[in-house]
């Protein structure tokens, strides 16, 4: 009798690429112009400072207290206190940043407008999933120059790793 192991199940294909080679090649054509479209007009928006009213500094303020390994305090207080107003998750994912651009704003801003990009893209495969590829084109165009999501994406906040997260949970 022949005891050799059965084979392993056949893996499923990740996500993106089931629904990638599902899309229509046109359609694949209209979400990568959408996609420029929407890096050419942030890209005035990317400049090196931030704006002093929001949570900017302070989440790159954590970042660099990981990467420095201060653990999850406020570096740039005496004594540093640990953090009770933020959580840990957005700070995580600048840490690499900071550790590769240490103190570089611009570095900080892309991980925002990189991580729209990509909710860009779930919304897109989510409405086209759903409905027809029109009004997936429109949903997606409507998200991409929302005037809100928009003033969110050049700065460092946690909008836009929040609906990259969100979007991508649909699948």
């Amino acid at each position: 009798k022949d005891r050799r192991p059965a084979p392993p199940p056949p893996m499923t294909p990740p996500i993106l690429d089931r629904f990638w080679a599902a899309m229509d090649r046109n359609w694949k054509a209209v979400l990568a112009v959408l996609i420029g479209i929407y890096l050419i007009t942030v890209w005035p928006c990317l400049h090196d400072s931030y704006r002093m009213d929001g949570d900017n500094l302070g989440y790159s303020f954590l970042a660099r207290s990981i990467v420095r390994l201060h653990a999850f305090v406020q570096i740039h207080l005496a004594g540093l206190p640990p953090v009770v107003q933020w959580g840990f998750g957005y700070p995580l994912l600048l840490a690499p940043a900071e550790w590769l651009f240490p103190g570089n704003v611009f570095a900080f801003k892309l991980v925002s407008v990189f991580s729209f990009c990509g909710a860009i893209v779930f919304i897109f495969l989510f409405f086209h999933r759903v409905e027809t590829p029109p009004f997936a084109w429109a949903a997606t165009a409507l998200a991409a120059f929302h005037p809100v999501l928009f003033d969110f994406t050049h700065d460092a906040l946690a909008q836009s790793p929040y609906l990259l997260f969100l979007t991508a949970s649909f699948y």
